[in-house]
């Protein structure tokens, strides 16, 4: 579904409105499901104020663009902005929803309860740069991100500036149990939700028409078996299996469906491993079974005694894989392939 993006500013004047109209339709070749007031007050008969309110409190971002007439109005809080002033002083006292807020500065001064927020800087004109800056603050993903933390360890009784010691490669002689790789599968799926989830935004992005689902979602098995319990048939439990569901789409048509889950059943052979099946939509109908799988990935324990991944059926079937290398093939093998065959099956052919 499109993030939802309003821009608030001043009527200025004529040449000011065509400014912020072009800043919004820039936003809008980026996959936002940007807009303003002028493209709203054509549908039917509007209440000006309902219209504020319902775009600055529907959870979606507001662009707020600060001119000198724009800080004038909200330091006096007159006129249509004095009321937008009012309902935005709220929004900013508070951690979360003060996320939902991206100020643009186009001229020289800002409003007083503003002065000390960050603002992205448009003195010098709209610019490819700037736009990217305010797609980035919506869709998460900052220019410069922060590295993962290391492994590194300082190692108590040892003197790190003695060149005895410097080239000696401390091993991980902790053992290595089952809860140690589920703790890690976990993670791992968690993981690859978010890249996937990044690597859609970037195909949305160039393609408004794209849109996906990712759901976390439950499997029951009903077919509950029997055992032998102090000579007493009793039912077995039933078991629940947490499965990833993610589904693409192109002009609203379902183009494939992802499973992702941790392959730790009782009647599974591949135990220790996250599994995953996809299909395309034309193959019918799309029902979870932790029994029907295209591959799988093993946890194995490296030389170092750290954890990994091997692909033992599959995407890069018999390599050793990290999730970036996984997510990267999954993309360029299977989502975008079948992308461009929907697109050539609907308006190429």
């Amino acid at each position: 579904m499109a993030i939802k993006c309003f821009a608030m500013y001043s009527w200025d004047s004529d040449e000011h409105q065509l400014w912020v109209k072009k800043l919004v339709d820039n936003l809008i070749e980026y996959g936002i499901d940007a807009t303003l007031d002028i493209y709203e007050l054509g549908l039917g008969t509007k209440n000006l104020n309902r219209m504020m309110i319902d775009n600055i409190f529907n959870d979606g971002f507001l662009i707020v663009v600060m001119t000198d007439e724009y800080t004038k109005k909200a330091n006096e809080e007159t006129g249509g902005v004095g009321f937008e002033t009012t309902s935005l002083m709220g929004i900013m006292k508070n951690n979360e929803t003060r996320n939902r807020v991206i100020l643009v500065k186009k001229e020289k001064d800002i409003p007083n309860y503003l002065l000390d927020y960050e603002y992205i800087d448009f003195s010098s004109g709209i610019t490819e740069e700037k736009i990217k800056e305010i797609v980035r603050k919506i869709t998460g993903n900052p220019l410069h991100k922060k590295p993962p933390l290391g492994k590194k360890k300082i190692e108590d009784g040892f003197d790190l500036t003695d060149s005895l010691f410097k080239d000696i490669n401390i091993p991980n002689l902790n053992p290595i149990n089952k809860e140690n790789k589920q703790e890690f599968i976990v993670k791992s799926i968690d993981e690859i939700k978010n890249k996937l989830e990044n690597g859609f935004l970037r195909i949305k992005n160039n393609n408004p028409n794209f849109t996906y689902t990712i759901e976390e979602k439950k499997w029951v098995d009903t077919n509950i078996g029997y055992q032998f319990l102090n000579n007493t048939m009793v039912k077995e439990p039933q078991e629940i299996v947490n499965y990833l569901k993610i589904e693409l789409f192109l002009d609203n048509e379902l183009v494939k469906s992802t499973n992702f889950w941790n392959n730790n059943t009782k009647n599974s052979w591949n135990k220790e491993s996250i599994s995953y099946s996809y299909n395309q939509y034309s193959w019918g109908n799309d029902n979870f079974s932790p029994s029907s799988f295209n591959g799988y990935l093993s946890v194995i324990v490296d030389e170092n005694n750290e954890l990994k991944f091997k692909s033992s059926m599959g995407i890069l079937n018999g390599q050793e894989i990290n999730i970036d290398e996984f997510i990267n093939e999954l993309l360029n093998s299977e989502y975008i392939p079948e992308l461009k065959r929907s697109w050539d099956r609907k308006y190429k052919y």
